[in-house]
This record gives C-alpha cells, structure tokens and sequence, in this order.
C-alpha cells in the first residue's frame, strides 16, 4: 500500500510521467465523449482537474476544448484554424506539448502542427538566464537545432549554463549536420572497427515502404546497403525493387524481439552489422549467432541524440541516418522512405504485435514516441546541409513545408 502511494506521488513528480499520464486520462475521457457518455461541458471539466491534479500549467482558453472537441467529432477542416485564438504567448510547454498529442491521437494534424508552431514561436521571444531549468534549456537548444540556428547554438552553448553531457550532445549533433569531419582517433572498440568499415563509403539506406519502383540495380550498386529491420534473409529483398544486399541492418525493439523469439531463424548469413539499441539485447543476439556460427558484427547505436529533438525521439529512419553519419561515409541516399505518408510496408516486414489498422498504428506512435514533425525537420535539416540525398519520392516529400507535410498526413490518417 505505501509503495503504491510512493509511485503515484513519484508520477506526478516526474514531468515526462505526469505528462503520459494525463495524455492517458484525457485521451479515455475525449473516447467516452465520443461514444457520447459525456457532454462537452463535463469533458472540458474533467480536462481542467486533470491539469490542475499533474500539476499542468493551463491558459487555454474554454473556447479551444470546446473546438477541439467539436474538430474531432465532425472531422471539419483545420487549415483556417489559428492557436492565437485560444492561447496566448504565456502558453507553457507541458500544456502545448500535450494538447498537441491529443490532436495528433484524433488525426488532427493541421491543428496540432498550428499548436506546436504557436509554442515555438512564444519560446523564441523568450530569453534564456542562470535561473532557466536545464529542460529549459535543452527545449530552446533543441529549438534552435530544428530552426537550423546552429551558429547560435555555437556561440551560446557554453554560456547557458547547460550540464556537460548534454552540451556535447548538441555539438555532436551539430558536428553531424554540418558534416564536420571526424577522425578514427574518435572512436573507441567497436564503434573504431565500424569507422573503418563504413568510413568513405556509399552508403543506401532502403526503408520499407511499399512501392513499384524498380531501384534494384542502383541499391545494389552501393558499397554499403542498410535496411531497417532485416531479420529474415526471405523478407525485404528481390532483383527488382529492393535490391539484394544487406550489410548492415538497424533494428528497433519490437523486431528485434520477434528475431530472438524466433531464434534468428532465416538469419541472413550475409549480414555483416547489426545494430541494436543497447547493451542487453547485443549480448542475447551475441550469444544465439555464436551458437550458429554466424560472423556477424554486433554494436550499440547512440541513443541520446533524441535528446537533442524538440519534442520525442526519432523513428527507426532518422536514428539511422543520424548514427550511420557519424562515421562519415562518403555519401548516403534515401530509398523507399517517404516518412509515413505511403500507410503500406513490404510484406513481411510488420510485426504481429502491429495493428492491421495502420491508421490506428500511426495515431498511436505519433501522439506517444514519435512526433511525425520532429522527423521531417531532422531529415529536411540533413538534406539542406546535403549530408543525404533521396529518391524521387523522398525528394518530393522533403520539398515540402513542414505544414504542408501534417497537411498530407491529414488527408491520409485525418
């Protein structure tokens, strides 16, 4: 009994946990108003105590829950919609954060991308001093790496006070973005011997959108080919479309569960590198390929880099584009990734744990991992530094503003 009251008063103490938590209980009551078991008026008083109990500042005013609310169940247009008229520029990050999730749970990707602007633009106007928090901080670093003031962050990083491990962070960030060389005398173990094997080499990433697009032969003609998720020498790979080599393979947790459950089976004896997410996981992988006498190279990727994002992590794609770049490759080109807005995947490649409604898949991984523009400004920011490049259909996707991207997503997943 006293643990339990322990771990409530640590959720609601915790930011990132007292936010997760109200997006849950917002989330259930907006459900039930939907099945009408609530009016609008008892949904926008519940909202308020939420934020009021997790201690969530507000100044929303009642007219944006009751749009809101009115938005989501009639599926009206929100490219007229304006958050200066429901917030105003006092807005605090935790209350623009979490509304913002709540539109992108609903599909409300034009609202949503006007809420997250507002809040960027209210953040710009403020100053940062020796009282700001470091989550302060990290949020106006992280807003100034998406707006590409990277001169800025250069100049101020070391005068806000910002703690050492972070501050490395966004330079090493910036050392990506802006390409600046590194040297194998940078790395240490193994992270030294995947230098030496992707250093000045071409590099093509294959996602795993479906597609007709024949780019088998260019794939192939690379030095190094990654694919995302390559568990099964079977899946993912023809003479036509996809290619056939696979050297190195980054795998997300969901998939790299399904390969130890499945004892590696079909485990592509080709595979030069694998790369997980830690530490764990490299050492069950590490042991399965001993006992099947397989050669291939196991690492950790650098997960901290989220932290340099504006709100969420990264998705399977920019994780690898911001780790393979670190070992400075020659040259890297996109395939097959257009950033969600092709809903199919190559068969094989989904997991059972997956929906089949991708739609209710892509709600949910939006509003809780991964903020879908949060990906498009880290890869749009990698191609304005022509550090990467695309096909046709990246290429189009990433010409787009970020606006006009959360527009697209409105009429696939709205």
């Amino acid at each position: 009994m006293f643990k339990n009251i322990i771990n409530i008063f640590r959720s609601n103490n915790d930011p990132s946990k007292r936010i997760d938590t109200a997006f849950n209980e917002i989330k259930h009551i907006i459900d039930k108003y939907l099945l009408e078991e609530f009016t609008r008026d008892e949904v926008r008083e519940k909202i308020l105590n939420i934020f009021n109990f997790r201690e969530i500042p507000s100044n929303a005013s009642y007219q944006w829950w009751v749009f809101l609310l009115v938005y989501i169940k009639n599926k009206t247009r929100g490219e007229d919609f304006e958050a200066s008229q429901f917030f105003n520029e006092n807005i605090n990050y935790d209350e623009a954060i979490l509304t913002y999730r709540i539109c992108l749970a609903y599909g409300c990707f034009e609202v949503g991308y006007s809420i997250r602007a507002f809040l960027k633009e209210c953040l710009e106007k403020t100053n940062l001093n020796s009282k700001s928090s470091q989550k302060e901080k990290i949020n106006m670093l992280a807003l100034w790496l998406e707006n590409q003031n990277y001169t800025q962050i250069r100049n101020e990083i070391k005068n806000v006070g910002l703690k050492k491990k972070y501050r490395s962070l966004f330079l090493d960030s910036l050392n990506i973005i802006e390409d600046v060389k590194f040297s194998i005398f940078d790395f240490k173990g193994v992270d030294k011997d995947f230098f030496e094997y992707v250093n000045h080499k071409s590099v093509a990433i294959v996602g795993p959108a479906k597609t007709n697009e024949q780019d088998a032969k260019e794939i192939d003609s690379f030095d190094i080919v990654i694919r995302l998720n390559h568990k099964d020498k079977n899946i993912g790979i023809d003479p036509f479309i996809k290619g056939e080599k696979c050297d190195i393979s980054y795998f997300n947790v969901e998939h790299t569960q399904i390969a130890l459950e499945n004892n590696l089976t079909n485990w592509s004896p080709s595979l030069v590198w694998a790369i997980f997410n830690n530490n764990e996981t490299v050492k069950k992988v590490e042991k399965k390929l001993c006992a099947k006498s397989y050669g291939t190279k196991l690492r950790i990727r650098n997960a901290k880099y989220n932290l340099t994002s504006f709100n969420t992590g990264y998705t399977a794609l920019p994780k690898a584009v911001i780790d393979i770049l670190r070992f400075k490759p020659a040259h890297v080109k996109i395939f097959h990734a257009d950033l969600m807005l092709t809903v199919d995947r190559e068969v094989g490649y989904k997991p059972s744990t997956w929906t089949e409604d991708m739609r209710a898949f892509f709600l949910e991984i939006c509003s809780k991992r991964h903020d879908p523009v949060t990906q498009f400004y880290i890869m749009k920011n990698l191609c304005a530094s022509r550090v990467i490049s695309g096909d046709k259909r990246f290429d189009e996707v990433i010409s787009l503003s970020p606006q006009q991207y959360m527009k697209e997503l409105d009429k696939i997943y709205g």
